[in-house]
């Protein structure tokens, strides 16, 4: 009983805002495993998920022990463009990474592709826009409840727009409570910094990274 008053306090306090009033971060967040088994948030401003990418709490997000048809990373994008371009970065580093499946899912594809191949051959890193993500998961056809890592690049575009918030929202909700947050963006205004903390809990934020990516 106490477990579930603690998660509706937790999904309340999540859509608790006043809509003119906050608007979210120019940082990023994760949440990544601390001592004696405790976890915490890490915030982190970037000029984008891909010149992150290799930052060391990204690398445990992806070297990861892989577990048939379960989604373990997750990562929102607020266009079918750079939700491409990120899968595409993961892509580069399947050499190194054979176990780790990786596909992209955003609207302007027939919804019955996805559904097969989540049904046939599940990635365990998942990249998409919120609404082709919503809508598998109400299908049921998209299963999140083995999520380890939620991520949102271009945070502030994402959280700005209402009705892609509460995409994001209802999307977050489907998610395990104890996961690793993360939220990147170039652009981060004072405003929007209230609505990102909602996701996370002890927030920490850090500066701009930058890393040319180079394939050998």
């Amino acid at each position: 009983m106490g477990e579930t008053r603690d998660n509706d306090a937790y999904e309340e306090e999540l859509l608790d805002y006043e809509e003119e009033e906050e608007r979210a971060p120019d940082s990023v967040t994760a949440k990544v495993n601390g001592e004696g088994g405790k976890k915490g948030y890490v915030g982190i401003h970037s000029s984008g998920f891909r010149d992150f990418l290799l930052k060391p709490e990204l690398l445990r997000a992806i070297q990861i022990e892989p577990s048939p048809g379960q989604v373990i990373a997750l990562v929102l994008c607020h266009t079918r463009e750079l939700a491409y371009q990120i899968c595409h970065e993961f892509e580069r580093f399947s050499t190194y990474l054979p176990d780790i499946k990786v596909s992209v899912f955003y609207g302007g594809v027939n919804i019955k592709v996805h559904k097969d191949l989540l049904k046939n051959e599940c990635p365990h890193i998942v990249v998409g826009t919120p609404g082709r993500i919503l809508a598998l998961t109400r299908d049921k056809d998209l299963s999140l409840k083995n999520v380890r890592h939620f991520i949102l690049d271009e945070c502030d575009k994402m959280l700005e727009s209402l009705d892609m918030r509460r995409d994001v929202q209802e999307i977050f909700k489907m998610t395990p409570h104890d996961k690793q947050v993360m939220m990147f963006s170039a652009t981060l205004s004072k405003e929007i910094r209230p609505v990102c903390k909602k996701f996370m809990q002890d927030v920490i934020f850090h500066g701009q990274f930058y890393l040319n990516l180079v394939s050998f």
